[in-house]
């Protein structure tokens, strides 16, 4: 997947992503998240998910 070119908001490691999302579809952003677990970042693996946001 080819991710869009934009502007970052925020960036940060969190164990329970809940309110980050419960901020984003509050807030009515737009764009994209990506997640990678743990084991991911420590490995150098390619494992991640997106999730993108967009307004209907």
């Amino acid at each position: 997947m080819k991710l869009p070119r934009g502007r970052l908001d925020k960036s940060r490691v969190v164990t329970d992503p809940r309110d980050t999302l419960a901020d984003v579809l509050d807030r009515e952003l737009t764009g994209y998240a990506v997640f990678e677990s743990q084991e991911t970042l420590l490995l150098d693996g390619e494992g991640r998910g997106v999730i993108t946001f967009h307004r209907a």
